[in-house]
């Protein structure tokens, strides 16, 4: 249990290092404070901690062959990315980043100057993060690591639980809006699914560059506007 537990703290210490350092990355080139970014509801990207785990561990052995473990956690990281926005967007129906605009891009879902990045970061992880973060776990006693990593482990399962349900309905509802035949039953099942989810569905619609999202955004407000007044009509 502590191995699993050490190995998930360093996979969630990445994946909030991540979450800043994209929220950092995303206010300079925006010009304006960004905070809200990422799958799940806190400040935390799994993706990052994942790749992160599977450098670390993985590449460790190269970590006195800087060219290649930089090709290496280029490759990899790429990799992961691709094969999650390829994933994301065939279970939820979006596209959760696009890179059209970057140069020498791959089906917009990865791109060089990413790859370079990750290489970098690669390096960055081998000799600089992943000393860092278990010299910090190092201090704690067995019961504390156990402790924290166990109560981690249930917020972040929490977490992705709800998070994965809501995206769930948000599929259902661009799949329903998409679909100008959808019944008015639906179109009000939808509305009322995301009146129960006000919160969450605003933070996951912003949290990301979805396609085509101002549309779809502006249809589901113009639906919504229809179906209030046809229900008010319907009562008198």
């Amino acid at each position: 249990m502590y191995d699993i537990c050490y190995f998930f703290l360093i996979f969630f210490l990445y994946s909030i290092l991540g979450y800043f350092i994209e929220c950092f990355c995303c206010s300079i080139i925006e010009k304006r404070i960004v905070l809200n970014r990422g799958f799940c509801l806190g400040p935390y990207l799994p993706i990052f901690g994942f790749s992160a785990i599977v450098i670390t561990f993985l590449f460790y052995p190269y970590r006195d062959m800087p060219l290649l473990l930089f090709f290496l956690s280029a490759c990899s990281c790429t990799m992961i990315e691709y094969i999650t926005s390829y994933l994301l967007e065939l279970i939820f129906h979006a596209r959760w980043w696009d890179y059209k605009d970057k140069k020498f891009n791959i089906n917009r879902r990865v791109c060089l100057s990413n790859s370079i990045l990750f290489g970098v970061a690669g390096l960055f992880c081998v000799h600089v993060f992943t000393p860092f973060f278990s010299f910090l776990l190092d201090l704690l006693s067995s019961t504390a690591l156990i402790t924290i990593g166990i109560i981690c482990m249930v917020l972040f399962t929490t977490d992705v639980v709800i998070t994965v349900i809501t995206l769930v309905q948000i599929k259902v509802i661009s799949m329903g809006w998409k679909n100008q035949d959808a019944t008015q039953e639906i179109s009000f099942k939808v509305h009322d699914q995301i009146s129960k989810n006000r919160v969450l569905v605003r933070h996951l619609l912003h949290a990301f560059t979805l396609r085509g999202s101002h549309n779809l955004l502006a249809s589901i407000r113009a639906n919504l506007d229809e179906r209030r007044k046809e229900a008010k009509e319907n009562k008198k």
